[in-house]
């Protein structure tokens, strides 16, 4: 296949959509498991605030909370 040609440029048409189509795919699996991870962390911040009075616990859950915010 000749550089220029349009059968070059379908070619790598199709590579290119096929690649968009493998990267949202990984996107949106790395976006599930940082949702699963961010929310076993708040499970377990949820219960050490139950079990004790230390704002060091308050202050890991706001700063986790400006993190998500930012996506």
């Amino acid at each position: 296949m000749e550089h220029g040609s349009k059968e070059y440029y379908k070619e790598q048409s199709k590579y290119w959509h096929n690649e968009l189509i493998k990267c949202s795919k990984e996107r949106d699996d790395l976006k599930r498991k940082l949702d699963d991870v961010v929310d076993l962390f708040n499970a377990h911040l949820h219960h050490k605030k139950a079990w004790s009075d230390n704002p060091y616990y308050d202050r890991v859950q706001q700063r986790l909370n400006k993190i998500m915010e930012d996506e």
